[in-house]
């Protein structure tokens, strides 16, 4: 080979790495050593070269650069912090995900002690010891830690909220260090706290329902029992979560219930979902009472429940019927009026005909002036004491909505002197004179 006889001629010694394809056609990388030596102290004499086989070793180095590679990108796609300390606390990598969520660079951490950068101080301010910190036992002691509300400081001296997982690094038997694993949990204490509040003030609204609230599951069993609902039906909730509605209920609907349910889910047609009825309940004690209720549906995910408000209505349903009593007893008072009315107007009319009958042959008569403008006024009085028989049973009829209104033509003269007839006797009395002024245009 030219290079080996350049370097018989040159002398020396050379180390390379080679790839050589060997009989069975298989390729394999190599350690080539070659070493010259010299007949005398001019004449070259030849080489001794050795081979040794490294392919092993060189699959080996692929795998774990592959591997060291794979977990790089492991680290740094994850959203999750990660880092490494030795057995003294020193950072021996940190992720990106990590120097991000802290505001750290590299070089601030790297090779330096963890604890007093980013765990020396408790929520409330007070100092952390290094001897009492969880991640200091995992590489001190040995012991896996996971602590889910604890606190880290970041370069900017804010704490950020964290949950993380502290676990001893072994080898040989023998701890070199740990790996801390942290999540960033502020957004979710945040969406915490939003639900704490939004269900605080749903239990506010539950509480202080004055229907009662009633929620049950597909299954029509009782999820829920507001404190109103506890009131109404002489159960405690403990009693009532997870047993079947029904019992809240009286025959035949406590019986059929699941029936309904079962129908509905099968239809989806419904008969109490979505509107409001009236029935009948059962408390706790077995007495029955009448209920306004109002059942609708909401759907969680593929779970149905069913949420329904129920309204105690007894004393309405009682004020009802007080109120129906009254009106037929004020229709019986109404009718007995108008019966006494009807009586009376004829009891009155006899006489009252047989006055103006009678006054009317006497004007037939031969009478004096005098006489006859008594008699005259006799006739009209009655006249006009009939008509005022005639209202109050027009009253009587306007009452019972059977007054029937009729336009008739009349002489305004003839009612005004009916009128002065009526009442000429009175004004007399009081020493007065009672005149009418028609104006010419009154037809």
């Amino acid at each position: 080979h030219d290079a080996d006889v350049e370097l018989i001629r040159k002398g020396g010694f050379t180390q390379e790495e080679q790839t050589f394809t060997y009989a069975n056609d298989s390729e394999h990388h190599v350690m080539y050593w070659r070493s010259t030596f010299n007949l005398d102290a001019e004449t070259p004499g030849g080489m001794i070269g050795v081979l040794i086989d490294i392919t092993n070793r060189k699959h080996a180095e692929t795998a774990l650069a592959d591997a060291e590679e794979r977990s790089r990108l492991l680290l740094e796609s994850v959203r999750d912090g990660i880092f490494g300390v030795d057995i003294e606390g020193k950072v021996t990598f940190i992720n990106p995900a990590g120097l991000s969520i802290l505001g750290y660079a590299m070089e601030d951490v790297m090779g330096k002690a963890i604890h007093p950068i980013i765990h020396h101080t408790r929520p409330d301010g007070t100092q952390y010891p290094v001897d009492e910190c969880p991640m200091r036992a995992a590489f001190a002691q040995g012991k896996s830690s996971l602590v889910d509300d604890e606190i880290l400081w970041c370069k900017d001296g804010t704490p950020v909220n964290v949950e993380y997982t502290s676990v001893p690094i072994r080898k040989d038997k023998g701890l070199v260090g740990a790996v801390i694993v942290f999540r960033d949990i502020r957004e979710r204490r945040i969406n915490e706290k939003k639900i704490r509040a939004a269900e605080a003030r749903m239990r506010g609204i539950v509480t202080n329902l004055a229907d009662s609230l009633v929620i049950i599951s597909e299954a029509g069993l009782i999820e829920e029992f507001s404190p109103s609902a506890e009131e109404m039906f002489g159960y405690d909730t403990d009693e009532v979560l997870g047993r079947n509605v029904s019992l809240l209920m009286s025959s035949p609907h406590a019986e059929a219930h699941d029936g309904y349910l079962d129908k509905y889910r099968e239809t989806g047609k419904a008969k109490v979902i979505g509107q409001a009825r009236e029935v009948v309940a059962r408390r706790k004690d077995g007495k029955l009472f009448d209920v306004e209720l109002a059942v609708s549906e909401a759907n969680i995910g593929d779970q149905a429940m069913y949420i329904g408000l129920v309204k105690d209505i007894t004393q309405r349903k009682h004020a009802e019927q007080e109120l129906a009593k009254a009106k037929k007893e004020a229709e019986s008072a109404n009718q007995a009026k108008s019966d006494f009315l009807a009586n009376m107007s004829h009891e009155i009319r006899t006489p009252m005909n047989a006055v103006i009958g009678l006054s009317d042959l006497c004007l037939h008569t031969d009478l004096s002036d005098k006489q006859r403008d008594y008699l005259i006024k006799i006739h009209a009085s009655g006249v006009g004491l009939l008509g005022i028989i005639n209202d109050i049973l027009d009253f009587s009829k306007i009452e019972a909505g059977k007054l029937d209104i009729e336009a008739i033509p009349f002489q305004i003269d003839e009612v005004l002197e009916n009128l002065a007839t009526v009442v000429l006797v009175k004004t007399q009395e009081k020493g007065l004179e009672l005149m009418f002024d028609r104006s010419p245009e009154v037809p």
